[in-house]
C-alpha cells in the first residue's frame, strides 16, 4: 500500500473573489517568487475578464504556512 506524501488535513471551501482579494491586502495570502514569470499580459488580461464576466475560473490551491498565511500553490 502506498502512503500519501501529503499527511496534513486537507480542507476544500469556496471563497469569493472579494475575500481572496481582501486576505491579499492584508498580507494573510501570498504568491511566492516562483509564479512570478508564469502568466504574462494576454493571461492576466483573459483572467480578470473571466471574473468581470462571472465565468467560472480555475481551482486556487492555497497551502497554509506556519504563521497562518496562505501561499498560492497553483
Amino acid at each position: 500500500m502506498v502512503e500519501p506524501l501529503v499527511q496534513d488535513k486537507i480542507r476544500v471551501k469556496s471563497e469569493s473573489v472579494q475575500t481572496i482579494l481582501a486576505r491579499l491586502k492584508k498580507g494573510r495570502v501570498y504568491i511566492p517568487d516562483y509564479h512570478a514569470n508564469q502568466w504574462n499580459l494576454i493571461k492576466k488580461s483573459l483572467f480578470i475578464e473571466s471574473i468581470l464576466n462571472n465565468l467560472t475560473i480555475q481551482c486556487l490551491l492555497f497551502c497554509e504556512d506556519d504563521t497562518r498565511k496562505y501561499e498560492v500553490v497553483d
